[in-house]
C-alpha cells in the first residue's frame, strides 16, 4: 500500500512539473439553425478563437450534409474566421434535423516539447427537414396564480410537414378529480410548412376554486388524430398549512418540535411563526420567524419542557401566525418507549433455560423407549 501511494505522489509531481502544450479553443456562434429549402445556398461564418496566436488549427466538417459544404480555408493560426457555404440538393429524402459540424482541432507538430491533448471544437449548422404530408408539432405552456387572477396560456404550433395546414385549436381545463370545467376555443389559423404560429390566451379564474388543474390544447388540423399537448396549473389562496410534525418525544428533558408547513400562496409570505403549548401543563414554546416563497415548504422548529408531562400520550395546541391570520391545530403527541434491557435479558434467559429443560426431556424419553426396546429384543 505504501508503494502504490509514492508511485501515485511521483505520477502527480511529473505532471505538474511537464508543460501542457494544448491551447484553449473555442467558437461563436455555436450554432446555426434553418428551415429546408430546396437548393438553399447560404454562407454562414463562424469565428474561432485561441488563447495562442502561434498555435495552428485544422478546419473540418462532419455529418450527413458535408457532401453539400464548403470551407473558405482549412488551416487557420490563432484567432480567426471560416466561412461555410452549404449548397443543398433538390430534396432529401429523410425528414427531421440534420446535423453539418464545422470542428477546428489543433495541429500538433513532430518534436513539440510538453504534454498535452490536442485542443478540438465544433459548431454545428441545423437544417430541419419537413415531413411528408401534414405533421404539427405543438408546445403549450401556463403559469400559476392566485384564485380569482388571470391565468396565461401559450400555445405553438409549428408546420413540420410539407403541406399547409387549417389548425382549429382550443382548450380544455379539468380539476383535480379530472373532472373537465370549462372549453376555451383559440380560433383556426392558416400554418404553412416550416412555419410556426404563437396564440395567447387570457382566462378569468373567478368561478375556479384553489387547487391543481390541467389544461389541454387540443388542434385539430384535419388528420387521422388531433395534436395534444398538456400543461399542469395551480390557483394559489392565502393559506399556509401544517402537513407533518414530530411525534414521538422523551420524558424529563426538552425536546425539540418540528413542524412542516407549506404555502398555498403563489407569492411570497413573510414573518411566519408558529407559538403553542402543552395542553394541561404550564409547557410553552415559539419558533423564530421565516420567509416563505410562493408554494414553499419549510420546517419551522421549537423546544419544549416534558417533565410536567406524566402522561404517555399528550397534545400540543398551536397557533401558525401569518399575512394578519392565525391557523389554529391540535396536535396528537406521545412519548417514546423506553426498552428495558435488563428485564428483556432476563425473560430471555427463562425462555432459554425452558427450552433446554423441554429439550432434556425429550432425550431423556428418547432414550427410555429406546432402552425398553432394547430390552424386550433382548
Amino acid at each position: 500500500m505504501e508503494m502504490r501511494k509514492r508511485v501515485l505522489l511521483f505520477f502527480l509531481v511529473v505532471v505538474f512539473l511537464i508543460p501542457f502544450n494544448s491551447a484553449l479553443v473555442g467558437v461563436y456562434p455555436s450554432a446555426y439553425k434553418s428551415n429546408f429549402q430546396p437548393y438553399l445556398k447560404q454562407t454562414v461564418t463562424f469565428n474561432f478563437y485561441s488563447d495562442s496566436a502561434e498555435s495552428e488549427l485544422e478546419v473540418y466538417l462532419d455529418g450527413d450534409l458535408d457532401k453539400y459544404a464548403k470551407l473558405s480555408k482549412r488551416i487557420i493560426k490563432g484567432s480567426d474566421s471560416v466561412d461555410v457555404t452549404l449548397s443543398l440538393p433538390a430534396e432529401i429524402e429523410m425528414p427531421g434535423m440534420h446535423v453539418l459540424a464545422i470542428g477546428a482541432k489543433e495541429v500538433v507538430k513532430d518534436g513539440s516539447s510538453g504534454f498535452g491533448v490536442a485542443a478540438n471544437v465544433r459548431g454545428v449548422i441545423a437544417i430541419d427537414v419537413p415531413y411528408p404530408g401534414k405533421y404539427p408539432e405543438i408546445e403549450f405552456y401556463t403559469k400559476d396564480v392566485n384564485a380569482g387572477e388571470n391565468a396565461d396560456f401559450i400555445l405553438k404550433i409549428t408546420e413540420k410537414g410539407k403541406e399547409t395546414i387549417t389548425a382549429s385549436s382550443y382548450i380544455e381545463i379539468y380539476d383535480s378529480e379530472n373532472k373537465k370545467m370549462d372549453t376555451i376555443s383559440l380560433g383556426t389559423d392558416e400554418i404553412k410548412s416550416t412555419e410556426t404560429k404563437e396564440i395567447k390566451k387570457s382566462i378569468s379564474t373567478e368561478k375556479y376554486k384553489p387547487g391543481k388543474y390541467k389544461a389541454m390544447a387540443i388542434v385539430d388540423y384535419g388528420g387521422e388524430k388531433d395534436a395534444l399537448a398538456e400543461a399542469v396549473f395551480r390557483l394559489g389562496e392565502l393559506s399556509i398549512r401544517v402537513m407533518d410534525y414530530t411525534k414521538f418525544f422523551e420524558r424529563d428533558r426538552i425536546n425539540s418540535l418540528n413542524i412542516r408547513i407549506e404555502s398555498f400562496w403563489n407569492d411570497p409570505i413573510e414573518g411566519v411563526y408558529i407559538e403553542g403549548g402543552i395542553l394541561g401543563t404550564n409547557a410553552t414554546f415559539k419558533t423564530p420567524s421565516e420567509n416563505l416563497k410562493p408554494w414553499e415548504s419549510k420546517t419551522l422548529y421549537g423546544h419544549f419542557d416534558a417533565s410536567q408531562i406524566k402522561d404517555k400520550k399528550f397534545k400540543a395546541k398551536v397557533y401558525l401566525h401569518y399575512a394578519n391570520k392565525t391557523e389554529e391545530s391540535t396536535l396528537d403527541l406521545k412519548f417514546k418507549t423506553k426498552i428495558n434491557y435488563t428485564t428483556i435479558a432476563l425473560i430471555s434467559a427463562l425462555v432459554f433455560v425452558a427450552l433446554l429443560f423441554v429439550w432434556i426431556y425429550i432425550k431423556f424419553r428418547r432414550l427410555k423407549n429406546e432402552n425398553k426396546k432394547n430390552i424386550k429384543k433382548k
